[in-house]
């Protein structure tokens, strides 16, 4: 494992270190401003193999979202024959109707709500097994 691990260090006004993986598998650390570059440094090495393990399942997951448009295209159909009857099943269920639906791309928020009551569904939820339907 390496121990002298590259990483792009922004400093912001908070109270801990957050790290994250960007595109590519860069390790992007943010950190309090009052953070020295050692402390910083020791929770980096603290924390290595937990940032590897999400470094190789952002590059793995990277590739699984590879699709072409067509492929796209496609997944976005599935996703709406499979997914708006169950969003269907719950609102009876519980009487919470959404305003609107939309299926979308996102990569890496698999489904949100907007205070509008809004849906957005990501195809991408397709790739998985469908365990809660």
């Amino acid at each position: 494992m390496n121990t002298d691990m590259e990483y792009t260090l922004i400093r912001a006004d908070r109270k801990t270190v957050g790290i994250r993986i960007g595109g590519g598998g860069e390790i992007i650390v943010r950190a309090p401003r009052h953070a020295s570059r050692e402390q910083i440094d020791g929770i980096v090495k603290k924390n290595m193999g937990r940032i590897e393990k999400m470094r190789r399942l952002a590059l793995e997951t990277e590739d699984a979202y590879a699709v072409s448009s067509r492929e796209l295209c496609a997944l976005k159909r599935l996703a709406a024959e499979t997914l708006l009857p169950i969003l269907d099943k719950y609102s009876n269920l519980t009487g919470l109707v959404p305003g609107r639906v939309r299926i979308g791309s996102a990569k890496k928020r698999f489904g949100s709500c907007s205070s509008s009551g809004s849906i957005t569904l990501s195809c991408f939820l397709m790739l998985y097994p469908m365990a809660a339907g």
